[in-house]
């Protein structure tokens, strides 16, 4: 969830405050390293971005995509009609950056494994 993980709380509250990021920190995080669409929601989801990143609302040190697109989406809702969100182990990608080593499951070929219509292998 958005409260309980360090960085992204620390994103939104220096971004948004700490009203916004305790209005939206009971969502799960909306990881910016694989976002896709159609072309005219995906160009338009980075137009709203990046007037947001360029014109951030606090005089803040840190201006963050991740941070303001969790914003975009739970807090304004934004986007909303088109979100979707999967889980590590049944979703089509798979963001490994803060998962504990056991959570990762690997073959002999060195493929991440998910649970996604059964064992489907993720090319590394």
């Amino acid at each position: 969830m958005l409260y309980s993980e360090k960085l992204n709380s620390q994103w939104i509250t220096e971004m948004y405050g700490e009203i916004i990021n305790k209005s939206i920190s009971s969502n799960r995080i909306i990881c910016m390293g694989t976002v896709w669409g159609t072309s005219i929601e995906f160009l338009e989801f980075i137009r709203q971005l990046n007037h947001r990143l360029k014109e951030p609302p606090t005089q803040c040190i840190t201006v963050n995509d991740q941070g303001a697109a969790n914003v975009m989406i739970y807090h304004d809702k934004m986007f909303a009609d088109c979100i979707v969100k999967s889980d590590n182990q049944t979703g089509y990608v798979m963001t490994i950056g803060h998962s504990m080593c056991g959570d990762v499951k690997i073959d002999s070929q060195d493929n991440v494994l998910t649970a996604l219509f059964g064992i489907n292998k993720i090319s590394k």
